[in-house]
């Protein structure tokens, strides 16, 4: 590594240092630092020493610190932030032992039509509200709702994700912060027990 190189990677080393752990993975870390540096045009590990991650002085690299920064993150690592986007770009699926004609209780083609959902934000909680009320259903997904829309053979919004979303932020009827377990709201389930069908 040449003199002038190697004065630009310790001017840079506390910004890498802090970039690099950011992560808790040490394979990421590794991965992250090789980046930086060869960003910088510089080969990790040059001149036969590996460079720390850690600026001096700062005991976050400890073993004991790594371990409860480790227990205690609930941030996604890289790797499961892409599998989470890949499978929301795939968009949702059918869930096959989903009964939506259960013994005993009102089918989903009988339910649907009698509260009549005239818009797609309608027809999203009639949906959960018959999921979660009707069936009983601990956590209800996207997929779910998908399921629903392709037994009634209603029109699917172009996005379903942003359409529970949207019904979300401007009615209030479900909270969909987590697409893996909608609920429904108390409005929600007000709005579907005592406003519809809507009254001509």
């Amino acid at each position: 590594m040449a003199a002038d190189d190697l004065k630009a990677l310790l001017a840079r080393m506390p910004e890498i240092a802090k970039a690099v752990n950011g992560f808790t993975s040490d394979a990421v870390q590794q991965e992250a630092f090789a980046v930086l540096v060869g960003a910088l045009g510089t080969a990790p590990g040059a001149g036969g020493a590996t460079p720390r991650t850690q600026p001096s002085g700062d005991d976050s690299g400890s073993p004991a610190r790594a371990n409860r920064a480790r227990k205690t993150s609930k941030k996604a690592t890289p790797a499961k932030a892409a599998s989470a986007k890949r499978a929301r770009a795939k968009g949702p699926t059918m869930v096959a032992n989903l009964n939506l004609r259960p013994s005993g209780k009102t089918a989903l083609e009988k339910f649907a039509p009698e509260k009549a959902p005239g818009s797609a934000l309608e027809r999203n909680v009639v949906i959960v509200y018959y999921l979660k009320e009707v069936l009983r259903l601990d956590d209800v997904t996207v997929d779910h709702v998908f399921t629903c829309y392709r037994a009634m053979k209603w029109k699917l919004p172009s996005d379903l994700r942003n359409s529970l979303a949207t019904t979300k932020a401007k009615k209030g009827w479900l909270d969909a912060g987590d697409m893996d377990s909608i609920q429904l709201t108390t409005v929600g389930t007000n709005y579907v027990e005592h406003d519809l069908p809507k009254k001509s």
